[in-house]
């Protein structure tokens, strides 16, 4: 299982281990300090390979072919080093999703929202640290959060074509089936309520903001959006910004490519 993808580029990179639903949620007090809760869904499709898989292995335990937390025992231990390390892990627990698929939830503190990791979008943080936001935090009893993207890159020379004419709309029909129920997201929210906020997603109770929530089955059948999901090369940023822009429906995406600035009390 890859770790919490992209909503864009490693989407793609989730292809090659099934479904997934992964949700991050990022709770910040007016101090600084708060919680992280993780959690990651595999299809039965992908839990059943995986049982497979398990039941091949000499050492493996009879338990541990049923019990996510032994299944997916790795991914469960690189969690905290992608998050910066500087997050405790205080809970960890076996959970399946509304749709019965099989997982686990992972609950940490961190004392200082500024020395934690938080993805843009997601996807690798071994290989892709720059693709962090630098988190800005000033304490009161009006806090602000400020998340800031990296320095957006020299622009890259025109690569030629990736794909031929109309090859977006194919894949983009392959892909379908394989996404169905896939969906990535994040989002911050605040022990208080939110005042003021850049982020084109504040949540109802203005207990905090969406920064994306996607169902990325319903990316398929937008050529544009199946083209930005295969260029692997473009930075994270650019890609989210680019499907912030295209307002796509079923879809909440704050534009990750600026500063997002969340003040509440």
């Amino acid at each position: 299982m890859k770790r919490m993808v992209a909503a864009g580029l490693a989407a793609l990179a989730m292809l090659g281990a099934g479904c997934l639903e992964s949700r991050m949620v990022v709770t910040v007090n007016k101090d600084g300090t708060g919680t992280i809760v993780s959690e990651d869904y595999l299809s039965p499709q992908m839990t059943g390979m995986m049982e497979q898989f398990s039941q091949m292995g000499a050492s493996t335990n009879a338990g541990a072919k049923t019990d996510p937390l032994a299944m997916f025992a790795d991914q469960i231990e690189k969690k905290g080093a992608e998050l910066g390390g500087k997050a405790k892990l205080v809970k960890k627990e076996a959970k399946s999703n509304a749709a019965g698929w099989k997982g686990f939830a992972l609950t940490y503190t961190f004392e200082d929202v500024t020395q934690v990791l938080l993805p843009i979008g997601g996807g690798d943080q071994e290989k892709d640290e720059k693709e962090n936001f630098t988190v800005e935090f000033k304490p009161g009893s009006r806090a602000v959060l400020k998340l800031v993207p990296p320095p957006k890159a020299p622009a890259a020379p025109a690569a030629e074509e990736a794909t031929p004419p109309g090859m977006d709309a194919q894949m983009g029909a392959m892909m379908g089936p394989m996404l169905a129920g896939m969906r990535v997201s994040m989002e911050i929210r605040v022990n208080g309520s939110v005042v003021k906020s850049d982020a084109s997603n504040i949540n109802p109770d203005k207990k905090g903001v969406t920064i994306f929530d996607i169902p990325m089955d319903k990316l398929v059948g937008n050529p544009e959006a199946m083209k930005l999901l295969m260029n692997k090369k473009a930075p994270q940023t650019e890609t989210m910004g680019k499907l912030a822009a295209m307002n796509l429906e079923g879809l909440k995406i704050t534009d990750t490519s600026k500063p997002i600035t969340i003040e509440f009390e």
